[in-house]
Order: structure tokens, then sequence, then C-alpha cells
């Protein structure tokens, strides 16, 4: 099966060339533009035709397909090339130009490949048909010989390079410009060169932990903090349409700078700077003795972070940072101590001697229905299993309760006192936030709604004490004391005791 093809001149349409072949178009069009002896030929041989007009000035199309046999083949190339050449057009097929001499430049190049670098008219050849493209990076100030060379060292894509290089924009992820190169190894510039782009733009960024500092563009800042540009052009200081009142990302404060290239620090920035001096300055841990009412010496680190860590070994949690901002106003003077550990940035002892309180605290929703009293909470998380800070957050209201267990702080009557967040509790819908102690079953549950669900698993079971299992709403009024909890009538008459549980 084979095919007639025609490939015209752009430029001038009256040019033509018709071929035959039993390949593809693509192939052949390859073997046309890839001809390894094309410095061997003649002048006017259309391989050679095609190098010095350009390759991509040329429309290649089939004019006839599915031919069987090699003698039909030539017949129908030769028939369309008496049909256009009887039409006025100018055929670039040799045999048919008897006019021009075959072989007119008869040097010998030793059939040198068109593709080879050392080849000096090859090189040309290649340049001006765009088949090598030398590229410059303009930043970093080095030359590339072709496209395919930088796409393999830098990692960029060959449409990326190409468009960056024809409209002079920075690259989308390093920042970096580039320009093709002509002839004589000038960068070919326009517009979009000397164009100023706000990411490009000059900033300050200070290493919080040794105080280093740079004056890099966004793109290198992201090299160097090791983050997407997207976490810097979000920053509203940058005036980039950022939304975010960041100043930091990944150990690293930035800052903008003002037309004389003086860095522009905001009321925030200070507090930041503050807080990076106190991260690389001495700090001495001490703890409070009650017994010798003193503070003593335990250790010195570097920065409140790492004193930070310290404690949240001592207290035994993981989330160190949350004792950051404490450990700071205590240096500051802003807070008296952290659980009996205070902090310095001299040698020498506190002078706040602190009076550790340690405050009872009542168990709402005990087992057996009753409030249970501790002493203080980390009595009540040795006897319960559970975590003294989590008792406390519980007694402050900052949480509802920890390993299914509620609590407060105790006053000198021995009564719960309850904050807000105990009051919110008990405020939510029936069923939900009233723990409750059913008196005859002997158990505690953490809402109406969980003994109902256990009461109808008593009945399907045949549960003498629970010939029907009430309706929630009723349960609540029971437990509320609104109604009695005497229910039924004649022989399935019961009683439910409920007594709620703050």
């Amino acid at each position: 099966m084979g095919i007639i093809y025609k490939v015209t001149y752009k430029i001038d349409p009256n040019e033509i060339y018709i071929g035959q072949t039993v390949l593809s178009m693509e192939e052949r069009r390859r073997q046309h533009e890839r001809n390894p002896n094309v410095w061997q030929l003649s002048d006017e041989s259309f391989d050679k035709i095609l190098l010095k007009k350009g390759l991509d000035n040329w429309k290649w199309e089939i004019i006839k397909k599915d031919i069987k046999t090699k003698e039909e083949l030539d017949r129908a190339e030769i028939s369309n090339i008496r049909f256009y050449g009887e039409k006025g057009y100018m055929l670039l097929n040799i045999i048919h130009n008897t006019n021009k001499s075959r072989i007119k430049n008869k040097t010998n190049y030793g059939a040198v490949k068109a593709w080879d670098t050392n080849n000096t008219k090859a090189h040309r050849a290649r340049y001006i048909t765009g088949k090598i493209k030398p590229i410059k990076n303009l930043t970093k100030d080095i030359n590339y010989k072709t496209i395919v060379e930088l796409r393999d060292k830098e990692k960029i894509s060959t449409p990326i390079i190409n468009k960056i290089c024809k409209t002079g924009e920075p690259h989308p992820k390093t920042g970096n410009q580039y320009a093709f190169l002509d002839l004589e190894n000038n960068p070919i510039l326009n517009d979009g060169h000397t164009k100023s782009y706000p990411i490009l733009q000059l900033i300050e960024m200070l290493d919080i932990k040794t105080g280093e500092k740079y004056r890099v563009n966004l793109f290198e800042a992201t090299s160097i903090a090791k983050c997407n540009l997207g976490e810097l052009t979000k920053m509203k200081i940058f005036n980039m349409g950022g939304k975010r009142d960041d100043l930091t990302c990944n150990g690293y404060l930035f800052f903008s700078l003002n037309e004389n290239g003086e860095r522009i620090e905001t009321g925030k920035h200070k507090k930041k700077l503050k807080r990076a001096t106190l991260n690389r300055a001495d700090i001495y841990i001490w703890l409070w003795n009650q017994e010798k009412t003193k503070w003593e010496f335990l250790n010195k680190v570097v920065g409140y972070q790492l004193a930070s860590e310290f404690v949240a070994n001592r207290f035994r949690t993981q989330k160190s940072s949350i004792y950051s901002s404490k450990i700071i106003e205590i240096i500051k003077g802003k807070r008296k101590h952290l659980k009996g550990y205070s902090f310095t940035i001299t040698s020498e002892a506190p002078n706040i001697k602190p009076l550790r309180k340690l405050q009872p605290v009542i168990w709402l929703n005990s087992k057996n229905g009753q409030q249970i009293y501790f002493d203080n909470a980390k009595i009540a998380a040795e006897e319960l299993g559970l975590e003294s800070q989590y008792i406390i957050e519980c007694c402050n209201g900052k949480k509802n309760m920890t390993g299914g267990c509620r609590f407060a702080w105790s006053n000198k009557k021995k009564e719960p006192i309850y904050t807000e967040q105990h009051e919110n509790y008990l405020r939510k819908k029936i069923g939900l936030g009233m723990s409750v102690y059913w008196v005859e079953g002997e158990q505690t549950f953490q809402s109406i709604a969980e003994l109902k669900r256990h009461l109808d698993n008593l009945c399907a079971n045949n549960d003498n004490r629970v010939p029907y299992a009430p309706k929630v709403e009723k349960l609540s009024k029971i437990a509320k004391g609104e109604i009695s909890g005497l229910l039924g009538k004649g022989d399935n008459k019961f009683k439910i005791t409920l007594k709620m549980i703050r």
C-alpha cells in the first residue's frame, strides 16, 4: 500500500515537490528532513532545499493513497508530476528539471551527518531550520547548546522552555529567565525580558534560630526556606494580593523592602524579633522547692523552644509548643511560674516566690451517682488512672470530660464550682449533656439517650425490672424530679429512680 504526497513551500506556493512512498507520511517526512548525506547532494536536491528554506516553511499533504502495486505507484507519481507541471507549478524534483546539473556542487564532505556538531554548515542549517536552539539562562549566566541540554540539566519541559524564552517571563518555579541565542551567541530579548515582575522583587529573610540574614527574591527565598512560592505570595506584607497575616515560614521571618532598600518592620515583626532573640539566648530553668521555700537550679538550655521541650518531658506531654508562650511571659515578668517552674536569662534565681495551691476537685459523674471529693487533681488522676492536666482543663471549663469523667473545682464547703462551660453542657437538648445514675440498676450513663438504649436492650431480653422502656422525654422528667418514677399498671408496675449528675 503506497501513497503520493505533495510538499508545498508556504512562502511561494508555486514551488512544490511530488513524491511517492510505501511508508507513512510522517516517516517519509522524517527521512527527508534528517537525510545523513544531505551535504553530499547538489544544491538542487529537495532535501537540501528543505534545510536552506527552513523545515517549518513547508506544507505536507497526501494527494493519493491506497495504491497497491509498485507499478501503479510509479504511474501515479508521473501522472501527478505531469499534471502539476502543465498547471505551471515549479517542480523541485531534480529528475524533471533537465536544465539543472544534478551534481553541481562536487565538494565532498565525506558524507558527514547533518546532525554532527563538528560540521559548521550542518550547525548553521540546524539553527536556521529550528532543529537546534541555543539558550541562555539569563539569571545564572549559563549557556546551553540546545533545548534538550537545558531540559535534561534543569529538568524543565520543552513546551515551558519555548514559552518562557519567547515571552521573557520568569520560570514559574525557579524564577530564572531565559532567552534564545542568535548565531553570534547574543540573547534574543523582547519587552518581556525587561519587564519588572513582582515575584522577582527583593525581600529580606531572617533565620530565626541563627540570626542569619538573606537579601533574595521570592523564588530564591522558597529555595532557602524549602517552601512553595504560594506560601510567600499569600502573605499580605508582599502586596501581591495575599490575604494571610503570616510573617514566618519554616523557621524564617520575612520582611518586604521600601524604596531605599530598607526592611519594613511592623509591630508584629518586632514581637517576632524579640522572640527570635529569646530563642538564641541562654535560658536558666528553676524549680520551686516547697519544703525549703527556695528556687533550685535545674538546667541551662539555648532558647525558649528547648526550655519548653525540657518542661514537656518533665510533664510527660508530647506537645512542647503549648508551653513556649508561657515561658516567654515568665521571662518578661508577665507570669509568675509554670507549675512550679520558672525561667530566667541570667544565672540569678527568680525574685518571685510562688505559693503552689493544690485546689481540691470533685468527680461529678462517679459510678455510684455520687460526687466524689479529691484533695487535688494529681490525687484524682492517680486514683482514676487519668492525666492531671486534663482533669484541670475540665475544672477550668476547657473540656467537658476526660476518660468519660467530668470534674469541677471545689469550694470550702466541698461544693462544685461550675464554669460557663459546665452550664452550657447542661443546656443541651434532651438526651444529651445530662449524665444520670440509675439506682435500681446501680449504673451511671453519660446521657438520657444512653440510658434509653440500655433499657431497650433489657426489654428485648425480657428483664423483669423493666417491663417496657419509657420515652426519652419521660426519663428526662423523672431525672429532673418533675414526675414520679412509678410506672406501669397492674402486674406491670415498676419503679425507675434516677439521679441527674452535672
